[in-house]
């Protein structure tokens, strides 16, 4: 583990730009699932809302498709680049939380080992633009914490206001941020 000692910053973002890396390739050659054609006829006519979700993935599987054209990795190109800057926004919000270089190494690697980040990070589901927000939610407090700057705390409700358009489970985050303003000294 000498390696991962010399240069953390570094070896975080190899990890992130490596697991995206694999994720595209994979998901450029494998058949979309039934909930991404799903998905992905919606991004056909883009707007704010559907009936049973909210529009996120919707528009980024627009985004993808105008970038890499109407194909999986168009489909799956904003998800699986959301899943690797998560990566390193996990690792980093370690750090800036306290942790050892390692252990925030660690907490990036295991966050991409959990079943639903592994295989699902890579999917053009709502999930993956929740998951990436809801982590920019809580790096931006953390930067607020750190530094003590309205842009960070306006940053957060910015991204948490995203999570919420990505999946509705997002609403769980101002009872989570309120029980930290209630529960954290300062």
């Amino acid at each position: 583990m000498k390696l991962l000692g010399a240069h953390p910053r570094r070896n975080l973002l190899l990890l992130a730009v490596g697991l995206t890396v694999l994720r595209l390739v994979a998901g450029g050659t494998i058949h979309l699932t039934e909930d991404e054609a799903y998905y992905r006829l919606w991004a056909q006519h883009p707007h704010l809302g559907y009936v049973d979700h909210p529009p996120m993935i919707a528009w980024r599987i627009w985004a993808g498709s105008h970038i890499c054209g109407d194909n999986a990795l168009g489909v799956r190109l904003l998800p699986a680049i959301a899943t690797g800057v998560a990566t390193w926004l996990i690792g980093d919000l370690a750090q800036r939380l306290g942790a050892a270089p390692r252990t925030a190494f660690r907490a990036a690697l295991w966050y991409n080992a959990t079943l639903t980040v592994c295989l699902g990070g890579m999917l053009a589901t709502p999930d993956t633009p929740a998951s990436f927000f809801w982590t920019l939610t809580l790096w931006s407090l953390a930067l607020f914490w750190e530094r003590g700057r309205a842009v960070w705390w306006l940053a957060a409700g910015l991204c948490a206001g995203l999570a919420v358009l990505s999946k509705y489970s997002g609403l769980f985050l101002a009872p989570g941020v309120l029980l930290w303003l209630l529960l954290i000294p300062g």
